[in-house]
């Protein structure tokens, strides 16, 4: 008898304690999503009436303001409850399609951000200093200032035993084979190593087609290298210097998105990389 008893108990206040619980849960989810979400309001509205149905729901309330009009309110707050949560998952395949756009768009952007890097990072080496222009970067990027050592034959080990401490007479540049009468081949066969140094520029040694294909990149064009692929504005571009220790001044670059993707009205993350109060070009956007 009792069970039966506890069973009734049960089965009345069920219905009310989800409705309550899944209530709490919506609107936690609501008040505690990170400031980049935007969480649609209809999930508040929703959940609040599904608190309101959970309480009209209750035995006690029932008791209070009669069992007839109860139903009719509850069923009314449950109503609309479920007309708001069909209007949310209703935005589910749009903020699907929002996200992977997002994700693609930021991709893009990163991507062009590190080809930027590469370029101020070799024109820093060659210059001892970036640049806030860019026309002398895209022209820098097509010259060719890249090292390419060259190397064909080792070393015989009889010359090397004949003069150990001079094996750089052992070594001819390749300019050099046709004044001392030697072809490539003869150099080798007679132990030379024979050493030359091309150079390349940077577009044929990071952006080149092939080079791009092969590490799965997207092609570059120097044209658009400056502008964003989402908003077709320029990088905001800046550079400096700041005193480290010792006093040894040290050069500084900051390159930024100006204008991130996003809805309006929520906060957005400004894709960048490098910084003007520290030397480094490190980007903000993590592994990716």
């Amino acid at each position: 008898m009792n069970m039966l008893r506890l069973l009734k108990i049960l089965n009345n206040y069920f219905l009310s304690y989800l409705l309550i619980a899944l209530a709490f849960g919506f609107i936690s989810m609501y008040l505690t999503a990170p400031d980049m979400e935007d969480q649609p309001t209809e999930m508040l509205i929703g959940a609040l009436f599904l608190l309101a149905s959970g309480v009209l729901a209750l035995p006690s309330v029932a008791q209070k303001i009669g069992t007839k009009s109860r139903k009719i309110l509850a069923t009314i707050f449950f109503a609309f409850s479920l007309l708001l949560g069909f209007m949310i998952f209703s935005t589910v395949d749009d903020e699907i399609d929002f996200l992977a756009e997002k994700e693609k768009m930021d991709s893009e952007v990163i991507q062009r951000l590190k080809d930027i890097r590469t370029a101020q990072e070799e024109y820093m080496r060659e210059n001892g200093q970036f640049t806030d222009n860019w026309d002398s970067l895209l022209a820098f990027i097509s010259k060719p200032v890249i090292e390419v050592p060259w190397k064909s034959g080792d070393l015989a080990d009889s010359l090397l035993e004949k003069s150990p401490n001079d094996q750089a007479a052992f070594i001819i540049h390749r300019d050099k084979l046709a004044s001392l009468g030697l072809t490539l081949e003869q150099a080798i066969n007679k132990g030379y190593s024979v050493r030359d140094t091309s150079y390349v520029s940077v577009f044929d040694q990071y952006f080149n087609p092939e080079f791009r294909e092969k590490k799965g990149l997207p092609p570059v064009n120097l044209d658009s290298l400056p502008f964003s692929p989402y908003s077709g504005e320029r990088f905001i571009l800046k550079t400096g210097l700041i005193e480290a220790s010792g006093g040894v001044k040290q050069p500084t670059i900051l390159v930024q998105d100006p204008t991130p993707f996003g809805r309006e009205g929520v906060k957005k993350d400004t894709l960048r990389f490098g910084s003007m109060t520290e030397s480094s070009t490190s980007g903000n956007w993590g592994s990716r």
